[in-house]
């Protein structure tokens, strides 16, 4: 009927609406939101302000005191709960072309450390990318606990992970070698096993950092990076080295520096 922005305080969640919404998908659409903006409006019932599609953008834009942009519909109170019961499962229902996926990924990349670990996790469930071989791993709390749940590394990668987020196969312009410590701007990567090397690296983390194991290319320009300084520990040179780039190329060479670990 018509369209336009709302304040998220106006709006009725639906009593019956059934979709649980965990912090890993919030985080995700956060990343969305904050990266490219809301591309995609909310439905709500013309006359109620009640949510039909929608409600976890709903319950982050009140938190994050954003307004978004809706679409109002003549839905009547029966054809609101068809819509409800139908949306989702019907949009589940398509089928998944694994192929199709891995050429979107391949031209896809984001500078939000939830949007990569979104795309890791479905290209995992799809088995576009082995399950021991993640895109990334999210920013971890030091207080969560979990930080080297991950195990060891088999070894440096060949690339074709980096590939399917757009990143060259060709060496990285910065060459790593194992126990290399470098800075980058507030940020410290270390290359080192992050569970049999952890006393190398332990010291360094403090209360006001954040540790991310494993990290991709974006993780120091990721949004919780630009809040707080992280301690990326990434055993592998190769992926070391295009952190590096990936930074070098935003902020510039000149926050660059390279430290002595003996």
């Amino acid at each position: 009927m018509r369209s336009g922005w709302v304040d998220p305080e106006q709006l009725l969640a639906h009593p019956l609406n059934y979709r649980i919404h965990p912090q890993f998908q919030q985080d995700a659409i956060l990343a969305n939101l904050d990266e490219i903006g809301q591309y995609k409006p909310i439905q709500l019932q013309d006359g109620t302000d009640v949510v039909i599609d929608g409600h976890a953008r709903v319950r982050i834009a009140l938190r994050e005191g954003k307004r978004l942009w809706a679409d109002w519909t003549d839905l009547t109170d029966a054809e609101v709960l068809i819509a409800l019961a139908t949306g989702d499962p019907i949009s589940a229902l398509a089928e998944f072309d694994r192929q199709k996926y891995a050429e979107l990924l391949h031209d896809t990349t984001s500078t939000e450390a939830a949007t990569m670990a979104l795309l890791s996790r479905i290209a995992e469930e799809h088995q576009i990318i082995p399950a021991d071989d993640p895109l990334t791993d999210p920013l971890t709390d030091p207080d969560d606990g979990d930080a080297e749940s991950a195990g060891e590394d088999e070894g440096p990668s060949d690339g074709s992970l980096l590939a399917l987020v757009d990143v060259t196969l060709a060496d990285p312009s910065h060459e790593v070698e194992r126990g290399d410590v470098w800075h980058l701007g507030p940020h410290t990567l270390i290359c080192w096993p992050v569970v049999d090397g952890w006393d190398r690296w332990a010291h360094r983390l403090h209360d006001d950092m954040l540790l991310a194991v494993h990290p991709g290319p974006f993780i120091p320009l990721s949004r919780k990076a630009e809040a707080q300084p992280v301690l990326m520990v990434q055993p592998d040179p190769y992926i070391a080295g295009h952190i590096l780039d990936r930074w070098a190329e935003v902020k510039g060479e000149a926050t660059l520096s390279r430290e002595s670990d003996e």
